[in-house]
């Protein structure tokens, strides 16, 4: 069965200063993981970022793979929040699994590493990320809630101004800087 995922993405601010005012406010430490995030697309039948997309993850321990997953997140709205259903399942080899999609046309690899640290907080989730450079040069926190009314009072509780909140995503963030860097 899919996951329900409602969040928003905090840009432009100072996460840290965000970090330390939720953990004062009774965030609670979940854990910190490294993650490699691979994500897949087609250049003949590309998926339409309406649509969703497609990603492989690799939860890393050192040097050493310790979880491997595939996820489809399949766009469902975007209003008040980014809303998606998340179709994952465990796998055992991203080098085969990569393969297979490659000979069914999926030829296009984007590979970043990003440090994820998470915290409960207000029965949501709190997940502050910061990419490797060359995949997304700022950092940021990502709510999530139980639906956008909640990710709002979230972000209430924390002082976030609305103007600095964003639906889009890694994918979208990517594009938008390469293109401002361009002009």
């Amino acid at each position: 069965m899919p996951e329900k995922e409602v969040e928003v993405k905090v840009l432009g601010l100072d996460t840290q200063a965000i970090e330390d005012r939720a953990k004062k406010k009774g965030a609670e430490f979940l854990f910190e993981e490294h993650q490699v995030n691979i994500t897949i697309d087609s250049q003949d039948h590309p998926i339409r970022h309406e649509k969703g997309y497609l990603r492989i993850r690799l939860l890393l321990e050192g040097e050493d793979i310790i979880h491997r997953e595939m996820t489809f997140k399949a766009a469902q709205s975007n209003d008040g929040a980014r809303e998606n259903l998340e179709y994952t399942t465990e796998i055992q080899d991203e080098k085969m699994m990569l393969a297979i999609l490659k000979e069914l046309g999926y030829d296009k690899i984007n590979r970043g590493e990003k440090l994820r640290r998470s915290y409960k907080f207000m029965e949501g989730r709190l997940d502050f990320d910061t990419w490797d450079k060359a995949t997304y040069p700022h950092p940021y926190l990502e709510i999530e809630g139980k639906n956008a009314d909640h990710v709002d009072q979230i972000r209430e509780a924390l002082a976030i101004p609305r103007e600095n909140l964003s639906k889009k995503s890694i994918g979208e963030l990517q594009k938008e800087i390469s293109k401002n860097s361009i002009n």
